[in-house]
């Protein structure tokens, strides 16, 4: 009875007393169970068991079971206090900071016992746990939150104390911190009954999908980051944890994995959002003494791999496989042996860098003072298949250019750590088909820079330290300067660089290669101070141990042209009202051609004086002409950048030197010093030192060199058959900085010989129109006045530009040992040309030439002209532009004796003077006694044609009448006479004249003696003395005056002589008839044919010269 009271009583109170039994076997837990059914027999059913901390302060349960089946066998139960299995459906296990203090776990003041599961061995048969759900939410982990299964049977202990049978245990849809799923999670089990030992046969990690956020390491409260807190985190972590675990096989299925929303807020690092997929399988992990450790190394492969996303993308990876030796160099050494890249593509711009550009108050930063253990290593990184893109970025206040190219990598020893990035080991990087290209540069044109290849190799340490490339390989770089490809860099910014005189590092290249290269430069860059530039080129290490790090750079086939230049006319008025449009362009020419340029470079010389060691010149030809005074003219670049002043300019300009340039084998050809003058060219071979890579700096250059030309003949430009000038040897004496100014120090003349005639003339001519219409570019007339008889029309000038002044200066012009050759229609005239000797020089367009004609004995002869000279001395002046006569050359000579057929004059003066419409001539001396004085023209503008005057005084008729009519006439006595003709060629035409006596003097006919002497020999005594008698008193009279008057055309006339004496008058009327051909008979206009020799025909003034004379 009482047995069965006080089962009763039990069996009433069964929920009460099971919580007070549980409560007291569970501590430190509260518990309470709602029902108990013991009912059927050998089993116990319980509902909704509950427990809470002990002293807790949060109103949540720490574990809630809706329903715990439990089996068992009374005598067992009896015998052993053991039942045979349990069933618990649903249970809800939740840790949160609080249970975690209370119970201790955080605290030192409170010392937890050890916990031996053997304590609990309440079962006999099995343990099965289903539809459980943890949620775990720590003060300092993300929060965590799963379904689990667990199944094991008897939880029994072998001596060792691990456990008899495994436990699976089973995570399902396995969350952190809400944002995504690591998948589900199955471990297959055993532990140790201390909980200190886990010997994990397989875990295994189903997809995941999960990103990692900072939310993980910081949650909620961003309060609790005080640094007592971090202080003990970190001591907490430090103590030696006796927990060692052992998985067997560990395997992560086909995941994707993320990593988002690292912005640097929260002392955390900056870096993009990185997404990737996974697969993982591993064997024999271990984790001992606070370590993880691995049998074997491990392998991970990522795919997919993204850093940013969308137009944010930094990095696209199609496969990367990961290895580290072992999972302690991995997760405590952070040591990873190697990892492989295959398809990368790297996009560099400001949206993908934002992540790492930080700009946060230091609210936003809180606690940046954590430090990093250890830092990462990467023993061997390799990339296979790479692409690089570099575009819309922008490095501090410049915008970058876009850079793109193909890459494959092999680098070894990368080191990340407290102190940046560092590295030990030696790096090469392959290039191909690289492309640069300018800020705002057209993509559709040939990019700035672009290669076909390239290779970098060298060592971190030694570029960090000492900026030290081990070598660099280029294999046909191109760059094209061009408008389109410069871009922005087209117009630089002009502010000054406040750090320019911070002394920068030194950049060195051990093995320097670059082969194949292609330059191109055809810009309006820097106001067109550079010019067109086409070459190839390459760079080569020299081998110089006691210079080391030197460079040869060789450019091949080097040709350089001047940019053609336009400018705005205003139009001038004709004379007839008409506006004249007119524009004169600055063509585009080759200004120089070089076969090979060497450069020797130091890199020290280079980078910290901006000098050059030394440039040779091989096979160069130097075009002087338009295109280099286009390129030397700097007054219309100035005017273009008239607001800059020159000291900022040059301010701002690199201060380039080069310390020797040599000139071997090279030429300079004038293309406009003297037009019509082809192929004006002669060697050159200097060398300079200490030369500003300027255009300044070369002007100032004045290195004289001395070259010698040969064999340069100037033709008339209108008929080249007609001789102008033939200068056989020239000796010419010259700067670099003198050509580019268009100056010639001097100039000699050896033989030169000069053809006076109309091609002179035609050829001055010539030069005035070409300088008219290509202002600055010929030898230079002066700039007003026409000086051909029909000048060019008016040159409109440039719009507020001053008028050009004549570019070419010759300081000094030598001329010895020196011809002129009279030719007037172009062929000479006489047999020995006259010598002369000449030093003058050529300023703004004007030649002041005075050739002197050294005394000699030489006879010239002018045979056609049946004129022999002796004793000839004088000068002959010579002006250009003119200063009184039409382009005029002017000849002044005295003669000791001239003979003109058989009349002779002795000291004579000749001064005749040439231009371009004929030769005009005047002449004094003594003849016979007395005095002459003529004048004579030759008219060039109508060929042929000539004229002249003849007047004597005091002339002994005597020698004169030996002359004119030897055996025939004979006079004595003083006449003056006076003579006017004209005529064509040799041909005359009208001839008067006049004379009178001056002394008394007699005539005789002497031609009367032979006829005296041949009377017949059958007249009688009386006839034949009468008829003596006649011709005596006709044949001689003596008269005390006498005067006379000639008259012909062409060569038939008469003659008119009146005497008068103390005998009376003598009056003689004597006529001329041309018997020499009876079959053309003359017209008397002056034009006959004759059968004399005659002068060549003059050749056709041309048209266009002709108009207006």
């Amino acid at each position: 009875m009482l047995v069965c009271l006080i089962a009763w009583i039990t069996y009433a109170n069964r929920a009460r007393l099971v919580n007070q039994v549980l409560s007291a076997y569970v501590e430190p837990f509260d518990v309470s169970v709602e029902t108990i059914d013991l009912w059927p027999p050998g089993e116990v059913h319980l509902t909704n068991l509950t427990l809470y901390p002990k002293g807790s302060s949060s109103k949540t349960h720490f574990t809630q079971i809706p329903e715990i089946h439990l089996t068992y066998d009374f005598q067992e139960l009896r015998d052993s206090q053991q039942l045979k299995s349990v069933v618990i459906k649903r249970p809800t296990i939740k840790i949160d900071q609080p249970h975690l203090d209370t119970l201790g776990i955080r605290n030192k003041s409170v010392s937890p016992g050890g916990i031996d599961l053997a304590d609990y061995d309440l079962f006999t048969e099995s343990i099965s746990i289903s539809g459980g759900r943890l949620i775990f939410a720590h003060s300092r982990s993300p929060r965590i939150e799963t379904r689990f299964d667990l199944e094991s049977d008897r939880l029994s202990f072998d001596p060792s104390g691990n456990s008899e049978t495994p436990i699976l245990l089973h995570l399902d849809n396995l969350r952190i911190n809400e944002q995504g799923a690591l998948g589900d999670v199955s471990a297959l089990f055993h532990l140790s009954r201390d909980l200190k030992n886990f010997d994990i046969t397989r875990l295994k990690l189903g997809s995941f999908t999960t990103p990692i956020t900072p939310e993980w390491f910081i949650p909620g409260n961003p309060s609790a980051l005080s640094q007592e807190s971090e202080e003990k985190l970190n001591e907490a972590i430090s103590r030696s944890d006796p927990v060692e675990i052992l998985i067997r096989h560990f395997i992560i299925g086909n995941s994707t994995g993320s990593i988002k929303g690292f912005d640097g807020k929260y002392g955390l690092p900056s870096f993009p959002d990185i997404a990737f997929d996974t697969r993982f399988e591993g064997k024999d992990f271990r984790y001992a003494k606070g370590k993880w450790s691995s049998a074997g190394p491990i392998q991970l492969s990522l795919s997919n791999l993204s850093v940013g996303s969308g137009n944010n993308q930094l990095l696209a990876v199609g496969n990367l496989n990961l290895s580290s030796s072992s999972l302690e160099e991995l997760v405590h050494e952070h040591n990873v042996n190697s990892a492989t890249f295959d398809g990368v593509d790297i996009f560099l711009s400001d949206a993908s860098l934002r992540r790492f550009a930080r700009d946060l108050n230091e609210k936003q930063r809180g606690n940046e003072t954590r430090k990093i253990a250890a830092p990462w290593k990467l023993n061997a990184l390799k990339v296979n298949n790479g692409s690089f893109l570099l575009h819309e970025a922008n490095f501090g206040n410049d915008v970058a250019p876009r850079v793109e190219a193909h890459f494959k990598t092999n680098l070894s020893d990368l080191v990340w750590g407290e102190n940046g990035f560092s590295s030990d080991g030696t790096q090469s990087i392959e290039f191909e088909n690289a492309r640069i290209r300018a800020p705002g540069s057209d993509p559709s044109v040939t990019p700035l820079l672009s290669f076909s290849s390239g290779v970098v190799s060298g060592k971190w340490s030694e570029f960090d330290t000492d900026k030290t490339i081990r070598s660099i390989t280029l294999s046909e770089p191109r760059v094209d300067l061009t408008d389109a490809s410069l871009g922005d860099w087209l117009q630089p910014k002009t502010e000054m660089n406040e750090t320019d005189s911070v002394k920068r590092s030194v950049y060195k290249i051990i093995d320097l290669e670059v082969t194949g290269g292609k330059l191109i430069a055809d810009s309006t860059f820097a106001s067109g101070k550079v010019p067109k530039i086409h070459s190839g080129f390459s760079i080569a290490t020299k081998d110089e141990a006691d210079n080391p790090f030197s460079y040869l750079i060789t450019l091949n086939d080097f040709n350089l042209r001047n940019h053609p230049r336009i400018y705005e006319f205003e139009p001038l008025p004709a004379e007839d009202g008409r506006l004249i449009q007119s524009s004169n362009p600055v063509g585009e020419e080759e200004v120089i051609t070089i076969k090979e340029i060497e450069i020797h470079a130091n890199a020290f010389e280079a980078q910290e004086n901006q000098q050059l060691e030394k440039v040779k010149l091989s096979g160069a030809l130097l075009r002087v002409g338009d295109g280099l005074k286009a390129i030397t003219d700097t007054s219309t670049r100035s005017e273009q950048v008239s607001h800059e002043t020159p000291d900022d300019v040059d301010e701002r300009s690199p201060k380039w030197l080069l310390r020797k340039v040599e000139v071997v084998q090279s030429q300079v050809e004038f293309n406009t010093l003297i037009p019509q003058v082809e192929g004006l060219q002669f060697s050159i071979e200097t060398s300079l030192t200490d030369v500003p890579l300027s255009v300044d700096g070369m002007l100032a250059q004045d290195n004289l060199q001395k070259v010698e030309l040969a064999g340069i003949e100037i033709k008339d430009p209108y008929d080249s058959f007609i001789t102008v000038a033939v200068l056989p040897t020239i000796f010419v004496e010259f700067s670099l900085s003198g050509l580019a100014r268009q100056e010639i120090e001097k100039i000699d003349l050896i033989n030169p010989a000069l053809h006076v005639g109309q091609g002179l003339f035609w050829w001055i001519d010539y030069q005035r129109n070409f300088r008219a219409q290509n202002e600055g570019v010929s030898v230079g007339l002066e700039k007003g006045g026409p000086m051909t008889a029909e000048p060019p029309l008016p040159v409109p000038r440039p719009k507020e530009t001053p008028v050009t002044q004549p570019d070419w200066l010759i300081k000094t012009i030598n001329a010895s040992a020196g011809k002129i050759v009279i030719a007037p229609t172009g062929l000479p005239i006489g047999m020995i040309p006259f010598p002369f000797n000449a030093t003058t020089s050529m300023k703004d367009g004007s030649i002041d030439l005075k050739l002197a004609i050294p005394g000699s004995n030489y006879v010239y002869e002018f045979p056609e002209y049946e004129v022999d000279l002796y004793g000839l001395t004088g000068d002959v002046q010579f002006n250009v532009p003119v200063k009184q006569v039409d382009n005029n050359l002017v000849q002044t000579f005295t003669l000791r004796r001239a003979i003109w057929k058989n009349y002779e004059a002795e000291d004579l003066y000749l001064s005749v003077t040439f231009d371009s419409n004929g030769i005009y001539g005047s002449l004094g001396g003594e003849a016979y006694g007395g005095y002459v004085e003529g004048q004579f023209n030759y008219y060039l503008n109508d060929p042929g044609k000539w004229d002249g005057w003849l007047a004597g005084i005091d002339f002994n008729t005597g020698p004169l009448t030996d002359v004119i009519v030897p055996e025939n006439f004979k006079m004595e006595g003083g006449v003056s006479l006076s003579l006017i003709s004209e005529g064509r060629d040799q041909t005359l035409g009208t001839t008067t004249g006049e004379f009178t006596s001056t002394t008394p003097g007699f005539f005789d006919i002497t031609k009367l003696d032979q006829l005296l002497e041949e009377l017949p020999d059958d007249w009688g005594i009386l006839q034949r003395e009468l008829t003596k008698l006649g011709l005596v008193a006709l044949k001689r009279f003596d008269y005390e005056q006498g005067a006379g008057s000639l008259s012909l055309r062409g060569r038939e006339g008469k003659l008119q002589l009146r005497f008068l004496g103390d005998y009376g008058t003598r009056g003689l009327n004597l006529h001329l008839y041309d018997q020499r051909s009876n079959s053309a008979p003359g017209n008397g206009t002056g034009d006959e044919k004759t059968n004399s020799l005659r002068l060549p025909e003059t050749a056709a003034r041309p048209e266009a010269a002709n108009q207006n004379e």
